[in-house]
């Protein structure tokens, strides 16, 4: 009896050292110094776009750096053929989140600008494979600020591994997030949704993404010139980035 009483005790002993190294291993916080985006003024990142046969290339630029306190806002200065925008985000505690789209040209509708009442979170700092869910609403207004229309998101996120990834401009060891955004409108119905596979380099940014875009509705053309580049959005499509070329507080990344 002792002897199986032993045991038993043991066997908890062991299961309680294993749940506790799996929490551990599955939910890590990043150090302070540890950071997705150098966030440098001008820093530029130039990637290379696939999207069915099309190739082009894409880049964004980091502009407008202001720290205060503990949080850091910036914009990403996003050029290409189908992804000419503004994006203010925020970097604070708990990890990295979007806040504005502003759309410029290439985008749906076009000119416009869309704002999300509460920031949706893109990267976080706690790496846990338990994914996250947060809630927003997106207010889509034109450049004179008049209503075009609202959008209430689903957003979840969950960290999926730490993974050495080569593209052009070299190998980097990454962590892998899996981002998915639902859009549905005041009446609870589905309109489209975008997933995101982020693989992020600390200290670099984002080394390769992949972007995919289911819509639930018909577009509508807000105007003639508008057809062709909304046509984009009217089936499902899935595009690649992968960093071509980095240019990191004024010099070239040598990946």
């Amino acid at each position: 009896m002792k002897v199986r009483g032993f045991n038993l005790f043991l066997v908890c002993i062991i299961f309680v050292v294993f749940f506790i190294a799996l929490l551990l291993v599955k939910e890590q916080v990043l150090p302070g110094g540890i950071k997705y985006f150098p966030l440098n003024e001008n820093d530029k990142y130039v990637y290379s776009h696939q999207e069915g046969a099309e190739n082009d290339l894409m880049t964004i630029t980091v502009q407008n750096v202001r720290k205060i306190d503990q949080i850091t806002r910036f914009e990403f200065i996003w050029s290409g053929k189908y992804n000419d925008r503004i994006q203010e985000l925020v970097s604070a505690e708990n990890g990295i989140m979007l806040c504005v789209n502003k759309h410029l040209i290439g985008e749906v509708p076009l000119k416009t600008v869309r704002r999300l009442l509460s920031p949706l979170m893109m990267l976080p700092y706690r790496l846990s494979r338990k994914t996250v869910f947060s809630t927003s609403v997106m207010e889509t207004n034109d450049y004179n600020g008049n209503f075009v229309e609202r959008d209430n998101i689903t957003d979840e996120v969950s960290f999926v591994g730490k993974e050495e990834v080569l593209v052009e401009a070299g190998k980097f060891k990454c962590y892998h997030f899996f981002v998915r955004h639902n859009y549905k409108d005041d009446s609870g119905n589905s309109r489209q949704m975008h997933t995101y596979n982020f693989w992020v380099a600390p200290g670099v940014g984002i080394v390769k993404f992949i972007h995919i875009f289911v819509p639930f509705h018909q577009v509508k053309y807000v105007s003639p010139e508008e057809k062709n580049i909304m046509n984009r959005y009217s089936n499902p499509f899935v595009s690649l980035y992968e960093l071509k070329e980095a240019f990191i507080a004024g010099k070239k990344l040598r990946g």
